[in-house]
């Protein structure tokens, strides 16, 4: 039988790996987006539109679940005051689950879909670049490796995503540390 490194694989070009880094991020910020805007009426404060480092734009969104619990919570009395009353309703309880959703969301987005995709994000999808394992085997273990462990924790410290960057632009295999991590490497689909 003849495995998956046996084919011939084109490395994904930087280029196309950095459009699909940039779409990955704007797909994985998006929902906790459109839930800041609907609870508060604009975003403010800090982006966490950094993807590389998921854990550092979910810990700037901790917000969100407090500015959605205020926005359910406050009332606004006849004579035009604001009180504030904790909301059990349904719909209260419902936005505040979904603000804390959006950012597991935000920080599962990669992993869910290269997994559930097999080894396609969004970005890779429209960039047409797929992740594959080197040992032939399926979408398993090296992904959830790959995924959580590379991008998610590594990558989020300073310097480790600039190294990827420069792995994935000037190194012959192109592979970045999280592809190290996992056992994997991005390829032209």
């Amino acid at each position: 039988m003849r495995g998956r490194m046996d084919k011939k694989y084109v490395n994904a070009p930087f280029v196309k790996r950095g459009i699909a880094f940039v779409i990955d991020a704007a797909m994985a910020f998006l929902p906790a987006l459109v839930v800041y805007i609907l609870f508060t009426g604009g975003f403010k404060g800090y982006t966490p539109l950094y993807y590389p480092a998921p854990l550092i734009g979910a810990v700037s969104m901790v917000d969100l679940p407090v500015a959605v619990n205020e926005k359910v919570s406050n009332v606004t009395t006849e004579e035009g005051g604001t009180i504030s009353k904790t909301n059990y309703s349904m719909t209260a309880t419902g936005s505040r689950l979904l603000s804390v959703v959006v950012i597991v969301m935000y920080v599962g987005y990669g992993t869910f879909c290269t997994v559930v995709y097999d080894g396609k994000t969004i970005g890779k999808k429209l960039m047409k670049l797929r992740v594959v394992p080197e040992d032939d085997s399926r979408m398993t273990k090296a992904f959830l490796l790959r995924e959580l462990l590379g991008k998610v924790v590594v990558n989020s410290t300073v310097i480790v995503p600039v190294v990827s960057a420069f792995m994935a632009a000037f190194a012959k295999d192109k592979k970045t540390v999280h592809d190290y991590i996992g056992k994997t490497r991005v390829i032209m689909d």
